[in-house]
This record gives structure tokens, C-alpha cells and sequence, in this order.
């Protein structure tokens, strides 16, 4: 099957190698194709279109020369040479040699290190991939990895993660757990430290909480949460956050679903939310600032608020 494409092709002033560093960065941005020295190709859709008639608007500005044209390939083998301009293994291989250089340095790096040194990598497979027009096989490989450094960071920093049940999801009535002592694991990441401002903030709003060392040290007369055992944890494809807005009735408060997908991204994985790298950024910053858990809570409290009150803004909009 043949594909639409778009060429670009352009004649530059002579004199202006700014505008000559500026048309290669933005092409290379791109992920253009380069069929000559100012010939460049992209596979045809709206936007692509629009990204080259923006540059061929700022060349025709600058005083140079700039034509659109678009075609379709004429057989298989003109198609599948046009592809070839696009393949991505060297790239995707490049990046496979830093991510298992990265897997063997995990025993020297701090959890922090540890965490924004993966969200660079998956930065830049995330931009990779969006210039990746005909994905194959290497996407699919350097995807799979990324995950199990996902997974092998989890088990090392967070060793008691619950497993997710299967039990069925009741709703509860929340006069039943007002000024309530609630438990869950010390050194709280995302779903942990969500859950306990969800429920300081819409369940309980007088609740008391501890910070266990290990899941075992949960008092009888506490509501544990995010734990194997715990009345509150994982039950199918939900986190912990989630099932406390199902256990409770807050599908309906504004902000906390959209915010529910940033808290089952960034514990599980799934699929990708724009706001979840500043999230965790801001985590892996207050965790490292705060003493102890209160204050952590405390201060993301705080973000969770501004959180809401953006996707607010943006429902207005």
C-alpha cells in the first residue's frame, strides 16, 4: 500500500546561516526525511502540513524560496525506499545501550537519581516515538524494556506495593469513618500520599494517620490503605486512589477523576498523561525536602490543590 507524502523544498540566502541552522533544527525536530540538501519529506496528515507550510512561510519571509508539493508514492518498491528515510533503529539501539548502562548503575544511585534519570529516558523515547512514522519492532523492544526498568525500580523502592485483587468495588457510607485513624506504609510515593490527602480532604476530615515501617505494624483499630491486608489497596486495574473515590461516592467531586489518571499512571503505568512528569517531579522534590511523612502530606496537599484548581481552569476553557 502506497502512502500520501509532503515535500519541502527550499533555496536558502546564501549569506544567512542563521536561517540555514534554523531550517535543519526545525526538520530534524521534525523528523523529516532528507532526500537532498533542501529537499525534505514528511508522510502527509494535517499537522505535518502544517509544520512545513509554517517553515516554508518563514523561509518565503526571510527572502528565500519554499514549494510544497504533495504526491503518492508510485510503487511498493519507491514506497518502501521513502520509508527507509524514516527508519529509527540506530536511535531506538542507542537508547537501548543507555538504558541497560542505567539498569546495571541502579545499586549506586539514589531513589531520586534512580527516578529522574528514567523520566529523562522516557522523554526521549517519548520524542523519539513521535517522529517514529512507521514504528516496527524497535519501538516495541525499547517500550518493553523501559517498562521492566519501571517494574525493577518498584520492587526496589517499594518492595511491599500491594497486589491487585478482585473483589468487587461497595460503596460505603462515609458517616461510618469520620475521626478515624487511618495507616498505610512510611516514605509515601504517589498513591500513598494521594490517598491520604483524598481522605483528609473529602472522607475524613479529622482523620489521624501513622506511617508503618512494614504492613504487619497496622493496629487492629486502623483503617490500613495501600497494602496488602489493608481494607483500602488495589482491586483489579484500579490503585488505591481510585478505589477510595469508588468506595465512596466522589466520582462526581470536580478535578479528581482527571487527577485519578495522573496518580494510576505514574504508580502503574497505562496510558500516558501530560501532567503526570510535573506531578512526579514535584514529588520527588518535596520527598526529598520533607523530614517525615506529616510533612510531606502537608506539602503535597498544597500541589494536589493546585492540581484541581488548574484542571478546573482548563474545563472552563
Amino acid at each position: 500500500m502506497t502512502s500520501q507524502w509532503i515535500n519541502l523544498i527550499v533555496s536558502l540566502p546564501g549569506k544567512n546561516q542563521a536561517l540555514r541552522m534554523r531550517v535543519w533544527r526545525k526538520v530534524k525536530t521534525m523528523g523529516a526525511g532528507i532526500l537532498r540538501d533542501g529537499a525534505y519529506l514528511l508522510p502527509f496528515n494535517t499537522n505535518q502540513l502544517e509544520q512545513f507550510e509554517q517553515l516554508a512561510s518563514e523561509i518565503i519571509t526571510k527572502g528565500g524560496v519554499a514549494h510544497l508539493i504533495q504526491f503518492s508514492s508510485v510503487d511498493d518498491d519507491q514506497e518502501n525506499s521513502l520509508q527507509q528515510l524514516f527508519n529509527r533503529s540506530k536511535e531506538y539501539s542507542n537508547l537501548l545501550q543507555i538504558l541497560d548502562d542505567f539498569r546495571k548503575s541502579f545499586d549506586s544511585l539514589s531513589e531520586t537519581d534512580a527516578r529522574k534519570q528514567l523520566n529523562g529516558f522516557i522523554r526521549e523515547f517519548e520524542t523519539l516515538s513521535e517522529i517514529d512514522f512507521f514504528p516496527d519492532e524497535h519501538k516495541k523492544n525499547a517500550e518493553q524494556v523501559i517498562n521492566m526498568i519501571k517494574s525493577d525500580l518498584h520492587r526496589k523502592y517499594s518492595p511491599d506495593e500491594p497486589i491487585a485483587g478482585d473483589s468487587s468495588i461497595k460503596l460505603l457510607n462515609i458517616d461510618a469513618f469520620q475521626n478515624q485513624l487511618w495507616a498505610t506504609r512510611q516514605h509515601m510515593w504517589v498513591d500513598r500520599v494521594a490517598s491520604a490527602w483524598l481522605i483528609k480532604h473529602y472522607i475524613d476530615k479529622n482523620a489521624s494517620f501513622i506511617w508503618l515501617k512494614k504492613p504487619a505494624d497496622c493496629p487492629d483499630n486502623a483503617f490500613g490503605f495501600d497494602f496488602d491486608g489493608g481494607q483500602f489497596t488495589h482491586i483489579d486495574d484500579k490503585v488505591t486512589f481510585e478505589v477510595l473515590i469508588e468506595s465512596f461516592g466522589l466520582q462526581d467531586e470536580p478535578g479528581l477523576m482527571r487527577l485519578a489518571e495522573l496518580i494510576h499512571y505514574l504508580d502503574i503505568g497505562g496510558m500516558p498523561v501530560a501532567e503526570a512528569k510535573g506531578l512526579e517531579m514535584l514529588l520527588l522534590g518535596a520527598r526529598e525536602k520533607c523530614k517525615n511523612d506529616d510533612q510531606l502530606l502537608m506539602e503535597m496537599s498544597t500541589v494536589f490543590g493546585f492540581f484541581l484548581a488548574a484542571f478546573a481552569v482548563k474545563k472552563k476553557q
